[in-house]
């Protein structure tokens, strides 16, 4: 397989961490979640002759020992990671047995040798060192304030932003999510909306299904009560994926 010369993609955001004084950190790109399957045929376009098929099949059968290797507790090294099983929650005496309800198994997967090779070799380009004076900047869960990586359905959701209020009589004013796969839409209801300013949605998300999706607001609004002739569409820089 052809070595490729890897560019790796990122943009500021703000930093949430209370004891920092940086004002930004960087957060690479996201664009897909690939499956195993997504990887042996993106394989297969690179080495024509390889079956993709043949190859999911040996690579989950070369994974089912990896983790039987683990489990006996022993520590899998495959170059690129290694992985083992721990075994959490403290015990009270020396006599003490394992309680399902105390205790539980977990792994722990650790960037091995060729991993830390692989990080050396990219390149890191910053897409943008501040934000834009419209669009969306962040989005955050509510409870915590932190920056939200994942979404749920029937969950709050805290999106900031310049100019993104909700406004204007255009079919498409609104809040959606389009998922990655299947390009479907969906549209947060105009009554999970709790709250709707000019840098600040507040919303209840509906049902959404498994998968990664991109968060547009699509409003007319332009700040001061004006509004746009036409819609204009804000993308959200990251893709979210479903909890």
């Amino acid at each position: 397989m052809p070595k490729v010369q890897r560019d790796i993609k990122a943009l500021l955001v703000p930093n949430t961490l209370i004891n920092s004084k940086a004002r930004y950190i960087a957060r690479t790109q996201k664009y897909r979640t690939y499956s195993l399957k997504d990887i042996c045929e993106r394989a297969q376009k690179s080495v024509q002759s390889l079956d993709s098929e043949l190859m999911e099949y040996y690579v989950n059968l070369f994974m089912e020992e990896m983790m039987d290797v683990a489990t006996e507790g022993n520590i899998a090294n495959v170059g690129y990671f290694s992985v083992k099983a721990n075994l959490k929650g403290t015990f009270d005496s020396i006599n003490s047995h394992f309680d399902e309800k105390k205790h539980k198994v977990d792994f722990s997967f650790t960037p091995g040798v060729l991993a830390h090779k692989k990080a050396k070799k990219l390149k890191v380009e910053i897409l943008t060192t501040r934000h834009k004076r419209e669009g969306i900047t962040a989005v955050y869960e509510p409870n915590t304030n932190n920056l939200a990586y994942t979404i749920s359905s029937n969950r709050n959701l805290l999106i900031k932003g310049y100019r993104i209020k909700l406004m204007g009589d255009d079919p498409q004013v609104g809040i959606h999510l389009q998922h990655t796969e299947t390009n479907e839409v969906t549209t947060v209801p105009k009554n999970f909306i709790v709250n709707n300013t000019h840098g600040t949605l507040l919303v209840m998300l509906p049902t959404l299904a498994p998968g990664s999706y991109q968060l547009m607001i699509t409003t007319q609004y332009i700040g001061n009560g004006i509004l746009f002739a036409q819609p204009r569409t804000y993308k959200y820089a990251y893709l979210l994926e479903t909890t």
